[in-house]
């Protein structure tokens, strides 16, 4: 099947494909409005204090990324899962907690991402922060910080301060124009005590970020959403359409390549081999008894359909290849395709043209020339045979 052909079957009944799709669609709307709204709370956390160190620890980082994947499968175990419940008061059960939680976390980041689905926006975020909590407060790390990093932050303000003091003075004995040697002698000794304060401070730095690699902090906490995540309405009712149009374009596209009813000039030409003669569009028949009129070649010889008859029959002559044709054979596959109609027209343009005609009607089952030209049919072919 070329392309031409299947737009020509698809188009041929796009009544069907149209009604279909925008039915799929009409039907794929009241059943997404009909779903329950679904809503997301997303919380971010990081491992470590990879972000923060001004130089940072491959080993840390490493380290923390590892922790990463193991938080991840750590936030859907049962006794944490029982905190958060307890925590956010709701009535749901571990399993439906379990079910409603999916927590991410990337080989190349040290970063977990932790979204929880409920039918509330302020219950999703509400689970999702709890949860994130309840995990940092899991940690091994939390409560060490808790307990150290009051005095790691009071020695390092302290040094600071020391710092600052021995250089402001180093400063002023440097602005001096002449020294004494005893003042000299107090340069060096600030010197010397400034070198030995910042090892002190870089000592008490690393000390504060020695167990940074298993901290658990939260940088973006969830917030209730505006908008549900389901369902998708517009992409539900789309893709609904999409299958159907495709589903539709397949059935008739099969239904065509089974159908061995020949619908078309070019269905003839394919399975015969032989080329088509002409093509006679389809009229009112008026005029006549019955249901046939009289031949159009020759009450209407200036009309397109006679013109048509006449081409046929020059095509006729012409595919003769120069044998004189004789006796010509008007037939069809079923009844009413217009056996009598186009013999009775072929029959007036060949006496048209000056050739002898002789149209005999051999149909015995439904006789039909003696009504186009209104004549008797007291003797017939069964007569002369």
């Amino acid at each position: 099947m070329d392309f031409q052909h299947l737009i020509t079957v698809v188009r041929a009944r796009s009544a069907l494909v149209v009604s279909s799709v925008l039915l799929a669609g009409a039907i794929a709307l009241l059943v997404s409005l009909a779903l329950p709204r679904v809503y997301e709370g997303k919380v971010t956390l990081i491992v470590g204090q990879g972000i923060l160190a001004g130089n940072p620890n491959y080993n840390q980082v490493l380290a923390s990324q590892q922790l990463a994947q193991t938080y991840a499968r750590v936030m859907t175990t049962g006794p944490i899962l029982s905190a958060v419940i307890a925590k956010a008061g709701v009535a749901m059960t571990t399993d439906e907690l379990a079910k409603s939680i999916t927590a991410q976390a990337p080989l190349d980041l040290t970063l977990v991402y932790l979204t929880v689905r409920a039918d509330d926006p302020q219950r999703a975020a509400l689970l999702a922060n709890t949860l994130a909590a309840e995990m940092i407060a899991a940690s091994p790390v939390a409560l060490q910080n808790q307990q150290t990093q009051q005095f790691i932050q009071a020695d390092l303000a302290a040094t600071e301060a020391q710092i600052e003091a021995a250089q402001t003075e180093i400063a002023q004995l440097t602005g001096l124009t002449s020294r004494t040697a005893s003042q000299d002698q107090q340069l060096q000794g600030l010197q010397s005590r400034v070198a030995g304060l910042r090892q002190t401070y870089a000592a008490t730095l690393n000390l504060a970020s020695s167990n940074g690699a298993n901290l658990l902090t939260v940088v973006d906490p969830a917030v209730p959403a505006d908008q549900p995540v389901s369902p998708r309405i517009p992409l539900n009712v789309l893709a609904t359409m999409l299958i159907v149009l495709v589903g539709v374009i397949a059935a008739i596209v099969l239904i065509d390549r089974l159908d061995e009813t020949v619908r078309s000039t070019d269905a003839v030409e394919a399975i015969t081999g032989l080329t088509t003669l002409g093509t006679i569009a389809t009229t009112s028949r008026t005029g006549g008894a019955g249901d046939i009129g009289p031949p159009v070649a020759l009450v209407s010889p200036h009309t397109p359909v006679a013109e048509a008859y006449r081409a046929l029959r020059t095509n006729i002559e012409l595919a003769s290849a120069g044998r004189l044709l004789k006796t010509l054979l008007v037939t069809s596959s079923v009844p009413g395709e217009g056996k009598t109609t186009t013999a009775a027209n072929l029959a007036v343009t060949f006496a048209q043209a000056g050739q002898r005609t002789v149209l005999l009607d051999a149909d015995f089952r439904k006789p039909g020339v003696h009504r186009i030209f209104d004549l008797p049919n007291a003797h017939g072919l069964s007569d002369l045979l």
